[in-house]
């Protein structure tokens, strides 16, 4: 009687011990599944991310510079032709930018020596 109490109480402790149906507790934390939706949130997070990071007017590429809102391909030839600048304030006196265009980018350049 007393073997079969013994093994009885090994046996519920071995089937406490197992996790039920995947539902067991876990020490480590699991990531959740990545769907194309995360993924497709994760670009837009980079993209935006992108447009708040500050542009090098001397050293961004015509596209990096394309991709500041208001510039267009003309701009962007133009700021790359007007290289070096030693501040962001040369795009309008120089005339590489009407003062508008450059009042609403002004936030997301600069220029470094």
């Amino acid at each position: 009687m007393i073997a079969a109490m013994k093994f009885t109480r090994h046996l519920i402790l071995v089937l406490a011990a197992l996790p039920c149906g995947g539902q067991g507790v876990s020490m480590q934390k699991e990531k959740p599944p990545v769907s194309k939706n995360t993924r497709a949130t994760d670009k837009e997070a980079m993209k935006d991310a992108a447009a708040t990071a500050l542009t090098d007017i001397n050293r961004a590429t015509l596209e990096e510079l394309k991709a500041i809102p208001e510039i267009g391909e003309e701009y962007a030839a133009a700021v790359v032709k007007g290289r070096p600048y030693k501040n962001k304030g040369q795009l309008v006196a120089r005339k590489v930018l009407p003062e508008g265009i450059y009042k609403k980018i002004k936030e997301r350049i600069v220029a470094r020596p």
